[in-house]
């Protein structure tokens, strides 16, 4: 997963589980991209190396034997593991991996762009206010 530069243009290196289809799908509805969850599935990923100061990807400890970044492998072996699962299995796998992933996106937008502390702040001082 990343960004590659291609004549001037930033692109995405995410893949797709389902080589048929570009969104995962429950009972025949498109609930969301394949790009989307690969996005979320590497929030923890980002905010971590955010966060923590040691976070290279230069150690060769860092990589499987197909030069793939653990951090990408294990959730990359869990999805080829769910895209052949039943409907319902799916909904209650996705389900509890986006009551996770969602917080850790949230904080690392937080993170990301500190402006939207204060207008969340500005907005509860506003709302008190208001009720006062």
């Amino acid at each position: 997963s990343g960004k590659l530069l291609v004549n001037g243009v930033v692109v995405s290196s995410f893949v797709s589980m389902d080589r048929t289809a570009s969104c995962v799908e429950v009972y025949g509805v498109e609930v969301f991209s394949y790009h989307w969850l690969a996005y979320i599935s590497q929030a923890p990923h980002r905010v971590y190396c955010m966060l923590a100061a040691g976070c290279t990807t230069n150690d060769s400890n860092y990589y499987t034997e197909e030069g793939i970044s653990y951090w990408v492998a294990y959730p990359l072996k869990a999805a080829r593991w769910l895209v052949h699962q039943h409907d319902l299995t799916r909904v209650g796998v996705l389900s509890m991996l986006l009551m996770l992933l969602i917080p850790v996106a949230v904080l690392e937008h937080l993170l990301l762009h500190s402006w939207t502390i204060v207008a969340v702040w500005a907005a509860g001082c506003i709302l008190q206010s208001n009720r006062q």
